[in-house]
């Protein structure tokens, strides 16, 4: 059991997704696709800025889950994003199919951020005004 912290960012059309993630790394599937349920994380935060709806603070009760799974090893002791994973994208490469993992949040409702395909997600929960945002950064707190 190893807990990190890991902040993150994803940014689009003005609007930025920042935030800070503490888990148990071996939750990470670094084989293929997995949900971490969010009663086994340890702390989420996330601010929205900039958005035309959907701005604000939001804790562990705003969403249901982390999408946070890679296709090859990580090394998490530095950014994620752009990380080579052998014959796979590299970590962080928007792909609808998944292909080189994805890092996202799963909204419960509301206006918290809503994951849309791999490594990117919507404002204001999805639903308009919203921002579509794409993932700039995850590295070790």
């Amino acid at each position: 059991m190893a807990i990190r912290t890991f902040n993150f960012s994803f940014a689009g059309s003005g609007a930025t997704v920042t935030g800070a993630l503490a888990l148990d790394t071996d939750l990470v599937n670094q084989s293929g696709p997995g949900s971490i349920p969010i009663d086994s994380i340890e702390s989420l935060s996330v601010t929205v800025a900039g958005a035309p709806a959907g701005n604000g603070t939001f804790g562990k009760q705003d969403f249901t889950s982390v999408t946070f799974f890679s296709v090859a090893p990580l090394d998490f002791n530095r950014e994620l994003v752009g990380q080579e994973q052998g014959d796979a994208l590299p970590f962080g490469t928007p792909d609808t199919l998944g292909n080189s993992g994805d890092f996202n949040l799963v909204g419960a409702g509301g206006e918290a951020p809503n994951g849309n395909a791999a490594f990117s997600l919507y404002t204001n929960g999805g639903e308009p005004p919203n921002v579509f945002a794409l993932l700039k950064s995850v590295a070790p707190a």
